[in-house]
């Protein structure tokens, strides 16, 4: 029997640090972005099951639900849907309490992101994913921090040290991320430090910008920073340490040799001057 369920939640700080507990302890984490003052938590999966086997990601879900309700959280708002393949939808609900939350639910179902409203399916699901990127996501272990977007301010992803780290200065490190990945077609993923990784760590990535393009995408294809000490330095376990983003490739070009170009010349590197 083909299973499907898509539940999205959207809620303040409170009702996040409860539903966080509820998530870990079954070990079934959902995507999670942030969009200023709330927490956007969304759920997607698509399996095949025998007709009298239990669903133990429709009880996760479930429980987590049953978490909201009964704390009447009021700074949450959730839409969620079920579907077997071949019948009608088998559940719809939506539950709406603060007004800000409700309004940012109202904007991503108007994209789509959520697949429905009141009950009713108002795209398809091609058209509920098209606003979102899948990537397959696969962690060293249970004690890796998993990957979310931290402030809302911008979209690029923290990476987090996979294991406790001692340098000297001068020391060379490849240090490993915890984390491997399988990036969608026609996207690469740059790898950055973060603002604060020299002032924190007293580290330096040596390329610079790390490139995982998507054929770096096995099992064993783990993400790495290089790492240069310039003073002696600890780095502990889920320390984040630098950032990345997906971006689509490049697309293909041609080179036209020319024996002049007939751009205005600018007269060389570091013709502005220094003032």
């Amino acid at each position: 029997m083909g299973y499907h369920s898509d539940v999205t939640i959207i809620c303040g700080e409170k009702a996040y640090e409860l539903l966080h507990g509820v998530c870990t302890q079954h070990n079934f984490m959902p995507g999670i972005a942030q969009d200023g003052e709330f927490y956007v938590l969304r759920w997607e999966w698509v399996k095949w099951y025998e007709e009298d086997a239990c669903f133990p990601e429709v009880q996760a879900v479930t429980e987590v639900l049953r978490k909201l309700d009964d704390t009447d959280a009021e700074d949450a708002t959730y839409a969620y849907k079920q579907f077997v393949f071949g019948e009608d939808w088998e559940d719809n609900q939506i539950r709406n309490n603060s007004a800000g939350a409700r309004e940012l639910c109202d904007y991503y179902m108007e994209r789509g992101i959520v697949g429905f409203k009141n009950g009713e399916n108002i795209c398809s699901e091609e058209e509920a994913m098209e606003e979102m990127q899948s990537v397959k996501i696969q962690y060293l272990d249970d004690a890796i921090e998993r990957l979310h977007y931290v402030d809302g301010k911008s979209d690029w992803i923290d990476l987090r040290a996979a294991e406790e780290v001692t340098m000297q200065a001068g020391e060379f490190r490849l240090i490993p991320l915890g984390v491997a990945m399988q990036l969608p077609e026609g996207y690469e993923a740059h790898i950055v430090p973060r603002s604060s990784t020299y002032k924190n760590f007293g580290i330096i990535q040596t390329n610079h910008t790390g490139i995982v393009d998507n054929s770096y995408c096995g099992s064993n294809d783990w993400w790495y920073m290089p790492a240069y000490a310039l003073r002696d330095t600890v780095i502990h376990k889920n320390d984040r340490i630098c950032q990345f983003r997906i971006v689509e490739n490049q697309p293909k070009i041609v080179f036209d040799e020319v024996a002049q170009l007939d751009g205005k010349d600018r007269g060389g590197i570091g013709s502005t001057g220094i003032q």
